[in-house]
């Protein structure tokens, strides 16, 4: 079954005729630089953990990415990088 989907993330605004899957991997390939980006930010608040492993942190946000791709609705007001940033932070604080 064929979707249409607009997405708009900023000034990016494509319009592509995907299949559900390939517009799955196309928010989370583009949107794959905010883990490293909340691992950071995570790994910088919490520097009295000294057990933090950036890899797992890593490991969990890629999975809440995944997951946000999953459930992200294009119609709710927020944007997809929004969302994410949200899930990714979210997950890697529960895996602290």
């Amino acid at each position: 079954m064929k979707r249409t989907y607009t997405l708009n993330e900023g000034t990016n605004k494509k319009t592509a005729n995907l299949t559900h899957n390939a517009q799955l991997n196309f928010l989370v390939e583009s949107h794959i630089g905010l883990v490293t980006k909340q691992a950071k930010y995570v790994i910088s608040r919490n520097r009295n953990y000294f057990w933090l492993n950036e890899s797992d942190l890593l490991s969990a946000g890629y999975e809440a990415l995944w997951n946000a791709a999953l459930a992200y609705n294009p119609a709710c007001e927020a944007s997809f990088s929004t969302y994410a940033t949200c899930s990714i932070r979210n997950e890697m604080v529960a895996e602290i």
